[in-house]
Protein backbone atom coordinates (compact mmCIF):
# COMPACT_ATOMS: atom_id res chain seq x y z
CA UNK A 1 0.00 0.00 0.00
CA UNK A 2 1.53 3.34 -0.99
CA UNK A 3 1.87 6.05 1.65
CA UNK A 4 -1.14 8.35 1.69
CA UNK A 5 1.03 11.28 0.58
CA UNK A 6 1.86 9.36 -2.64
CA UNK A 7 -1.78 8.72 -3.57
CA UNK A 8 -3.08 11.37 -5.96
CA UNK A 9 -6.25 13.10 -4.87
CA UNK A 10 -9.26 11.91 -6.84
CA UNK A 11 -12.06 14.23 -7.82
CA UNK A 12 -15.05 13.87 -5.55
CA UNK A 13 -17.56 11.63 -7.33
CA UNK A 14 -21.01 12.97 -8.06
CA UNK A 15 -23.99 10.71 -7.52
CA UNK A 16 -25.15 9.27 -10.84
CA UNK A 17 -27.83 6.66 -10.48
CA UNK A 18 -27.61 5.76 -14.16
CA UNK A 19 -27.20 2.02 -13.64
CA UNK A 20 -30.95 1.48 -13.51
CA UNK A 21 -30.81 -0.45 -10.26
CA UNK A 22 -29.06 2.06 -8.02
CA UNK A 23 -25.46 1.42 -9.09
CA UNK A 24 -23.71 4.63 -10.07
CA UNK A 25 -22.25 4.28 -13.59
CA UNK A 26 -18.79 5.37 -12.44
CA UNK A 27 -18.58 2.76 -9.66
CA UNK A 28 -17.87 -0.04 -12.12
CA UNK A 29 -14.97 1.81 -13.72
CA UNK A 30 -12.68 2.58 -10.73
CA UNK A 31 -12.58 -0.98 -9.30
CA UNK A 32 -12.13 -2.41 -12.81
CA UNK A 33 -9.27 -0.03 -13.57
CA UNK A 34 -7.75 -0.68 -10.17
CA UNK A 35 -7.89 -4.47 -10.65
CA UNK A 36 -6.20 -3.99 -14.04
CA UNK A 37 -3.51 -1.81 -12.47
CA UNK A 38 -2.75 -4.73 -10.12
CA UNK A 39 -2.36 -7.02 -13.13
CA UNK A 40 -5.76 -8.72 -12.90
CA UNK A 41 -8.25 -9.29 -15.70
CA UNK A 42 -11.97 -8.91 -15.01
CA UNK A 43 -14.49 -11.40 -16.37
CA UNK A 44 -18.26 -11.69 -16.11
CA UNK A 45 -19.43 -15.28 -16.24
CA UNK A 46 -20.57 -18.34 -14.35
CA UNK A 47 -19.64 -18.56 -10.66
CA UNK A 48 -21.67 -21.58 -9.50
CA UNK A 49 -21.27 -21.25 -5.73
CA UNK A 50 -20.32 -17.60 -5.25
CA UNK A 51 -21.03 -14.09 -6.47
CA UNK A 52 -17.41 -13.80 -7.56
CA UNK A 53 -13.92 -15.15 -7.09
CA UNK A 54 -10.27 -14.24 -7.54
CA UNK A 55 -7.70 -16.62 -9.02
CA UNK A 56 -4.17 -15.44 -8.23
CA UNK A 57 -2.60 -18.05 -10.53
CA UNK A 58 -4.32 -16.70 -13.64
CA UNK A 59 -4.64 -13.19 -12.17
CA UNK A 60 -8.35 -13.23 -12.94
CA UNK A 61 -11.32 -11.78 -11.09
CA UNK A 62 -14.66 -13.20 -12.14
CA UNK A 63 -18.00 -11.68 -11.18
CA UNK A 64 -21.23 -13.59 -11.74
CA UNK A 65 -23.12 -12.59 -14.86
CA UNK A 66 -26.40 -13.16 -13.00
CA UNK A 67 -25.92 -10.14 -10.69
CA UNK A 68 -27.49 -6.75 -11.29
CA UNK A 69 -25.14 -3.79 -11.79
CA UNK A 70 -25.18 -2.67 -8.14
CA UNK A 71 -24.50 -6.17 -6.80
CA UNK A 72 -21.78 -6.75 -9.43
CA UNK A 73 -20.06 -3.46 -8.51
CA UNK A 74 -20.10 -4.42 -4.83
CA UNK A 75 -18.82 -7.94 -5.62
CA UNK A 76 -15.99 -6.58 -7.76
CA UNK A 77 -15.04 -4.20 -4.93
CA UNK A 78 -15.07 -7.18 -2.51
CA UNK A 79 -12.76 -9.19 -4.80
CA UNK A 80 -10.38 -6.23 -5.24
CA UNK A 81 -10.32 -5.96 -1.43
CA UNK A 82 -9.09 -9.57 -1.27
CA UNK A 83 -6.24 -8.61 -3.59
CA UNK A 84 -5.40 -5.39 -1.77
CA UNK A 85 -5.55 -7.06 1.66
CA UNK A 86 -3.18 -9.75 0.31
CA UNK A 87 -5.66 -12.55 1.01
CA UNK A 88 -4.77 -14.29 -2.24
CA UNK A 89 -0.99 -14.34 -1.77
CA UNK A 90 -1.17 -17.57 0.23
CA UNK A 91 -4.22 -19.68 -0.62
CA UNK A 92 -3.48 -22.23 2.14
CA UNK A 93 -3.74 -19.43 4.68
CA UNK A 94 -6.88 -18.17 2.92
CA UNK A 95 -8.51 -21.58 3.31
CA UNK A 96 -7.46 -21.76 6.97
CA UNK A 97 -8.75 -18.26 7.83
CA UNK A 98 -11.45 -17.84 5.20
CA UNK A 99 -14.09 -16.48 7.56
CA UNK A 100 -11.83 -13.69 8.77
CA UNK A 101 -10.69 -12.83 5.25
CA UNK A 102 -14.24 -12.78 3.90
CA UNK A 103 -15.29 -10.49 6.74
CA UNK A 104 -12.37 -8.14 6.01
CA UNK A 105 -13.09 -8.03 2.26
CA UNK A 106 -16.80 -7.50 2.86
CA UNK A 107 -16.09 -4.70 5.34
CA UNK A 108 -13.76 -2.95 2.89
CA UNK A 109 -16.32 -3.31 0.09
CA UNK A 110 -19.08 -1.91 2.30
CA UNK A 111 -17.04 1.18 3.19
CA UNK A 112 -15.71 1.79 -0.34
CA UNK A 113 -19.16 1.39 -1.89
CA UNK A 114 -20.57 3.77 0.72
CA UNK A 115 -17.97 6.40 -0.15
CA UNK A 116 -19.16 6.18 -3.76
CA UNK A 117 -22.82 6.42 -2.82
CA UNK A 118 -23.79 2.76 -3.22
CA UNK A 119 -25.61 1.25 -0.24
CA UNK A 120 -24.33 -2.30 -0.44
CA UNK A 121 -25.90 -3.59 2.78
CA UNK A 122 -28.43 -5.67 0.82
CA UNK A 123 -25.54 -7.42 -0.94
CA UNK A 124 -23.39 -8.16 2.14
CA UNK A 125 -23.16 -11.93 2.37
CA UNK A 126 -20.42 -12.20 4.98
CA UNK A 127 -21.26 -9.34 7.35
CA UNK A 128 -24.66 -8.74 8.85
CA UNK A 129 -24.39 -5.03 8.01
CA UNK A 130 -27.81 -3.54 8.38
CA UNK A 131 -28.93 -0.08 9.28
CA UNK A 132 -32.33 1.62 9.50
CA UNK A 133 -33.48 3.37 6.36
Amino acid sequence: VPPLADVPAAPRPRPDKGGGDGAPRWLSTPPTAYAASLGYTLERGKTPTANGWTNPDTRTVRVSDTLNDAHAAKTLTHEVAHIQCEHVTNMNEHRQHRGLMETEAESVAYVVCGVFGLDSAAYSDHCPVRHPR
